[in-house]
């Protein structure tokens, strides 16, 4: 036999992570709702607000000190009801936003203003759902500021001047690609977005021309999504309609749909913070909730979000403060939708009596609404959101301390194991799950059993072990961890039967999501880069998990499933791994002291140099949020001292192989402490392919 057979057989797990996520999500949601019905009185909103906004901020990893605006007005297009003034200010020092500015011909005193974050489209400000909007409101009456998202319209992050396009792709692939990234130091994209967001209100209010006390504030989809959350933290907008966004995050787990990188915070879930909260964080202000039939985002959501927007309200006293327009259609800012946005921001804002019908209107070429020259903020030297996170990752302290004595080493491991067991979520389990021999089948001296385990409710493991030639006496066991799954290396002569040969029981594992449990789903060519277990990336993190956290506990109970063979010497385990296997490994091993030997083949050398490089060749599903905080590879590795780590080829940003001296000078601490237990020989750093 050449290829072992599958081990599942005719069974289909590939939807075995998703309803994972559900059924880790269903408790939280029943907390969730208890928790809001225990509000029954105005100082339960007010307490209720207070915790929504305070968390919220601290899930987005916080937001900066205000700076200077530098605004500059760049030109202006005359037209017969408005002017439209191109605009630029910094948000964050250098990093500019590009915007513009709808003012109302007709006006005698200040104007009422509203502030139109974009949604998901390429052409940001420019897109035709968003100019047909500024029109028609500028020409009613309202100043009207829509602004580029970062990474849509003029303010690419990744520009290529000579191609003439971004490097990874404008809007989605963009945020996805600066999203992840910036979530190793433990910020999410949201901080930025809505940076942008209140400063282009900061923007606003230094102009004469608007008055100050009646902002509001619409978008659609994305575009939502900012004007959910600006609500919540901004009380300068006193109306807010968000479009095609608002659901329940229940609803919209089970869709098992896509979501951007701003769109999703790491313990959001866990936390309780659902979508209808950020609006009840704005309570009692004006807000409609608008949504199409058809969406996306699930509308049966959005009408339990309504629900409980509304029961706050009404506890507060302000029934007719909220509402909720649907539209027959699909995903978009429809016409229909822009006018319930009308009539609503003229209620609360500017004249109740206006007539809100959508006049028509003439599309202006984006070209002629661009503000930096040739229509990228690149041509200023914009700073980008790499340049903060590189920066946040190089001001990061120092995780390693300088330790003396082999005492102060034992107890620095002690203290780390303890973090990284609350960032990955993994905690220690209990002992060996029961196994499930599919089958067995010989290959030359070596017998190869198929066997299955659950790794925690709802997770099977499909495995491989190939134990050699029965002999009386236990021998080593060794795990082996391939980041494409067991069958990588299972083949006649690959590496697994090679390690059998040598008299070791070896099991071949399929973490959750890779082979035959491999995710499989729709995903939007926008959205390539993520891949559905990148989404699984985030819908863990929502739930207070990690995807890696989860594979490393896939890979102790692994450990526990060997250690228990009576053909295996449990003081004698080992664990191999391959690539982003090689992480799961390295992890498992710091968390598990019963292994006694670890070979790390082709594995990343540190998360610092995902952070501070522009670009890379590593996955989403491979990132742990916020670990460089906490620490990085290098002292992962030091916390498996005096144990025996083998680091084998590891690779940087790039998946190259580093040179000798740049591997040793990565894992200078982790030597340093292999010294102090006096095991640097057990410490082997090899540049050399494995």
């Amino acid at each position: 036999m050449s290829e072992p057979p599958s081990v599942l057989g005719s069974k289909d797990l590939s939807a075995m992570v998703f309803e994972h996520l559900l059924a880790l999500g269903a408790p939280l949601f029943e907390q969730m709702r208890a928790r809001k019905q225990q509000v029954q009185t105005p100082d339960d909103v007010l307490a209720h607000q207070r915790y929504v906004r305070e968390t919220f901020t601290q899930l987005i990893g916080g937001l900066p000190e205000r700076t200077p605006l530098n605004p500059r007005r760049l030109g202006r297009l005359l037209r017969r009801e408005y002017t439209i003034e191109k605009v630029i200010f910094e948000s964050r020092p250098c990093f500019y936003v590009t915007a513009n500015l709808y003012l109302p011909e007709r006006r005698r005193d200040a104007a009422p203003a509203v502030l139109v974050p974009c949604g998901h489209a390429r052409e940001g400000k420019a897109y035709p759902e968003y100019q047909r909007l500024a029109q028609a409101l500028a020409a009613s009456g309202f100043a009207v500021l829509v602004y580029d998202p970062l990474g849509q319209g003029e303010r690419s992050q990744y520009w290529d001047p000579l191609k003439g396009d971004s490097r990874v792709g404008l809007c989605c692939p963009e945020h996805e690609y600066a999203g992840t990234q910036s979530l190793l130091t433990g910020v999410n994209l949201a901080s930025y977005r809505i940076w942008d967001g209140i400063r282009a209100l900061d923007y606003l209010c230094l102009r004469d021309e608007v008055d100050v006390t009646r902002i509001g504030c619409t978008g659609c989809s994305g575009g939502g999504t900012l004007t959910a959350y600006l609500f919540a933290l901004d009380d300068r907008i006193r109306a807010a309609v968000p479009v095609c966004y608002i659901t329940s995050r229940e609803a919209w787990l089970a869709t098992g749909m896509i979501a951007d990188a701003e769109q999703v915070q790491d313990h959001v879930i866990e936390r309780g913070i659902d979508h209808s909260d950020l609006l009840i964080a704005g309570a009692p202000r004006a807000v409609r909730i608008g949504a199409a039939s058809g969406d996306y985002f699930p509308v049966e959501g959005t009408r339990r979000a309504y629900d409980e927007l509304k029961r706050m309200y009404a506890i507060l006293g302000a029934e007719g403060m909220a509402d909720l327009v649907v539209a027959e259609g699909e995903h978009g800012f429809s016409q229909p939708l822009r006018e319930a946005a009308y009539r609503w921001l003229q209620l609360w804002l500017g004249d109740p009596g206006a007539d809100t019908r959508e006049p028509d209107t003439a599309l202006e070429r984006e070209a002629d609404l661009q503000c930096a020259p040739d229509g990228q903020v690149h041509n200023l030297g914009s700073r980008t959101v790499f340049y903060f996170t590189r920066d946040r990752a190089l001001a990061l302290p120092p995780s390693p301390p300088e330790l003396a004595t082999r005492g102060e080493a034992e107890e620095w491991q002690t203290e780390l194991r303890l973090r990284l067991r609350e960032l990955l979520n993994c905690p220690s389990g209990p002992g060996a799950p029961p196994c499930d021999q599919v089958g067995v089948f010989y290959r030359g001296k070596c017998g190869i059993e198929q066997l299955t385990f659950r790794s925690e409710r709802g997770i099977t493991i499909p495995a491989l072990l190939f134990v050699p030639d029965k002999e009386p006496e236990r021998r080593p066991g060794i795990l082996y961890v391939h980041e494409s799954g067991k069958d990588a290396e299972a083949g006649p002569a690959g590496v697994i039967e090679m390690l059998a040969n040598e008299g070791n029981v070896v099991l071949a594992i399929d973490v959750r999501g890779v082979g035959e449990t491999h995710s499989i789903g729709a995903v939007p060519r926008d959205y390539a880069f993520m891949g559905t277990d990148g989404y699984h990336f985030y819908q863990y993190g929502m739930l207070g998990h990690s995807l890696v956290g989860r594979r490393v506990h896939d890979v102790l109970r692994s450990i526990a499933v060997l250690a228990e063979r009576p053909e295996v010497d449990p003081t004698r385990l080992s664990i191999v791994g391959q690539g982003s296997g090689a992480l799961l490994a390295l992890f498992a091993t710091a968390l598990d002291e019963r292994i006694t030997t670890t070979v790390c083949c082709n594995g990343l050398v540190s998360y610092r140099a995902l952070a501070t490089h522009e670009f890379h060749s590593w996955r989403p599903p491979d990132f742990v949020s916020g670990i460089l905080p906490v620490c990085d590879l290098p002292e992962v590795a030091a916390c498996v001292a005096p144990r025996r780590l083998v680091l084998a080829g590891p690779v940087d940003h790039m998946r190259r192989r580093l040179l000798q001296a740049e591997a040793e000078a990565a894992y200078a601490f982790a030597q340093r402490v292999y010294q102090l237990f006096e095991a640097e020989e057990n410490l082997v750093l090899s540049a050399a392919a494995p």
